[in-house]
Order: structure tokens, then sequence, then C-alpha cells
């Protein structure tokens, strides 16, 4: 070949902008996207299931197993956080690594609606609880703060209960006070 052949050759080339160094770096890009989500991905999605299901488990047992764990609102939203994300790690997790395993759905039309119903709804679920978890803090830590935290060993049910519902009656007009419905108590 002559140079003149050589320098044709190369011209479409650099007109398009590209060169032989460019395909062979989006190759190795393609190779390790591949291997990324072929083997990476899975492998994760498996130790962090069963990461997930061990510490879930443990957080279920030790709320379901105790009288004193399930008198608070907060421990069980936590149960219910707990049974949410056992149900996303049974339900949802090994659909998804096989799907990034294989790049292929062989479970059929259902199947394929049913897993991504469960992933919406466990993940609605998640952060809704959540939501409604950092929401008792703010009203714990906001308006709590009016009734003594350091009650006499002698305090009954009932005078907890009274201190509670009269908190209740100060804090339900400030709460409807952005709405300008505060004057209908």
């Amino acid at each position: 070949m002559s140079e003149d052949s050589t320098a044709e050759m190369s011209e479409p080339d650099e007109e398009i902008g590209r060169d032989a160094n460019d395909d062979v770096a989006s190759e190795q890009y393609n190779v390790y996207i591949h291997l990324l989500l072929s083997y990476i991905a899975p492998s994760l999605f498996c130790l962090i299931s069963v990461v997930g299901v061990i510490g879930n488990s443990f957080v279920i047992y030790v709320i379901a197993s105790s009288s004193h764990m399930r008198s608070s609102a907060t421990n069980i939203l936590l149960l219910n956080l707990a049974v949410a994300d056992l149900y996303f790690l049974t339900v949802c997790a090994p659909f998804m690594a096989y799907k990034y395993a294989t790049v292929s759905w062989n479970f059929g039309d259902l199947a394929c609606k049913l897993v991504g119903f469960s992933t919406y709804t466990s993940s609605y679920v998640t952060v809704y609880t959540l939501v409604a978890i950092s929401a008792l803090r703010y009203f714990t830590s906001s308006f709590v703060t009016s009734v003594s935290l350091k009650a006499d060993r002698t305090t009954t049910q009932n005078d907890t209960q009274t201190a509670r519902d009269q908190n209740f009656q100060n804090v339900v007009p400030e709460l409807l006070m952005p709405f300008g419905l505060e004057q209908s108590f």
C-alpha cells in the first residue's frame, strides 16, 4: 500500500472524530459494564439480602418476644419497617439479582407484574413508615416538653393519661393554626 492509500483510509475516521483507540476504549467499557451487571450486582444483592434477612429477623424477634418492646408506638413502627424490609429482601431482591445476572426474564408476565407491584409496595411502606417515625419523633420532642417528664413513682396511669390528654388539647390547636381552624376549639 502506498502512503496515499493509507491517508485515504484514515480520513473517514478523522471526519467522524473517532479512531481505533476510541473503539477499543468503548469495547473495554462495555465489558466492564457487563461484568458489573452480570456478576457484581447479583453478588451484592445476595450479600445484602443475607445480612438484611438476619438483621430484620432479629429486630422482629426482639420486638415480638418482649411485651415491653411492643408497648411503644415507635417500636411498633420499627417492627413494621423490619417486616417491609424483610418482605423486600425475600420477594423482590432474588428476582432482581436473577434479572441482572441473566439479562432476561423467564417467569412470565404475571410474575413480572407481581414483582414490580411488590417492589413498589414495599418501597412505599418503607417510606411512609419512616415518615410516621419522623413525625412521631417531631411531635414527641416539640410538644411533650410541656408535660413534666420527671413524674413521681406514685403517679398512676390515670394521672399520666390526664396529662397526655391535656397536652393533646394544647397541641391540636397549634397544629391547625396554619389552616386558620384554631377558633373552632
